[in-house]
């Protein structure tokens, strides 16, 4: 999920909220596509807390650098929980795990977000490959 140009707006209009600076559609559009892969609502609070720490005009990198903070904090603050979790020792396993992964950092519980995805299981002898 990207930000796309009307949210990249809003983003530009909080930050003016704190510096008054112009707010423009090209500006939208540019902050756009310096904002691939992030979601809208760590941008927010990247901007917020940016603000919170320094007078500094925010830029896309500071924005981007604020997202990998918040979803590391996030995946910090379930480590113990996600290290509790065993997928299987498959491809599918550490597919699973990375995604479970993805969704602790986009907001959601260690338990939301391992129930979203079933967990691949292993095949015994008995099973069918096919």
């Amino acid at each position: 999920m990207t930000v796309d140009a009307s949210q990249a707006a809003a983003l530009l209009g909080l930050a003016a909220a704190y510096d008054n600076r112009a707010v423009s559609e090209a500006a939208a559009r540019a902050w756009a596509l310096a904002l691939p892969d992030v979601r809208f609502e760590d941008a927010q609070h990247a901007v917020a807390a940016h603000y919170r720490t320094t007078r500094v005009w925010i830029m896309p990198a500071d924005v981007l650098a604020g997202v990998r903070r918040l979803r590391s904090d996030r995946l910090m603050a379930a480590g113990a929980d996600l290290a509790r979790l065993d997928p299987p020792a498959s491809a599918d396993g550490m597919a699973w795990l990375s995604g479970v992964h993805r969704r602790v950092a986009d907001g959601f519980s260690v338990s939301d977000a391992s129930a979203a995805t079933p967990m691949p299981r292993l095949l015994t002898d008995g099973d069918d490959a096919a």
